[in-house]
């Protein structure tokens, strides 16, 4: 699955309610009932998306959740919604002790232009665990490249090159708003 088929794979809205009948207890289901394996948790979590900018505030305490399955849907959210100043609040989040969300957090906001995602994505290259918060999963590691190549549009295929080509260019890389991707 692309990068762009990723990051839009929930964009579908088919939930009976609306999303501006659901209410944060509503919130607090859809996060405790996730399963990705169901289609219907999908299109719950996108009811939270459909809310648009006010999702995020509804997000905001779940960022600090202690189930990583609860702050992965916040990122997820947050990610959809968020422009790229906002999106900033999930900066923490590229310290968390959970493999699934601190790279979700960087993938998110290496799409937002935020320079400090990249080491944390080049530094997922190497993981063996899986995304599986996803339906279908995807593997850490080709999340990571995939990021990676998308949004630097650099060919590289290893962990050591990609830390070669960081340690070359971090001080010169910057966020082209107008093209989506890393100029150096």
């Amino acid at each position: 699955m692309g990068l762009s088929i990723l990051l839009l794979v929930l964009s579908g809205f088919s939930c009976a309610r609306g999303p501006e009948n659901a209410s944060l207890s509503d919130t607090k289901t859809v996060m405790k009932l996730y399963d990705p394996k169901k289609n219907q948790s999908m299109q719950d979590v996108d009811a939270l998306v459909m809310k648009g900018k006010g999702a995020v505030e509804e997000m905001k305490p779940f960022i600090n959740d202690k189930d990583p399955k609860v702050r992965w849907i916040a990122v997820y959210v947050i990610g959809r919604v968020a422009d790229p100043q906002t999106a900033k609040m999930l900066l923490p989040l590229l310290q968390d002790e959970d493999d699934v969300v601190r790279i979700s957090a960087a993938g998110t906001l290496a799409n937002k232009g935020v320079t400090e995602a990249l080491p944390v994505l080049i530094g997922g290259l190497d993981s063996s665990g899986s995304i599986e918060y996803l339906s279908p999963q995807r593997t850490i590691a080709e999340f990571c490249l995939d990021v990676l190549s998308t949004y630097t549009k650099q060919p590289l295929e290893t962990k050591q090159d990609w830390q070669a080509w960081w340690e070359g260019n971090k001080e010169r890389v910057q966020w082209d708003e107008a093209e989506d991707y890393y100029r150096f």
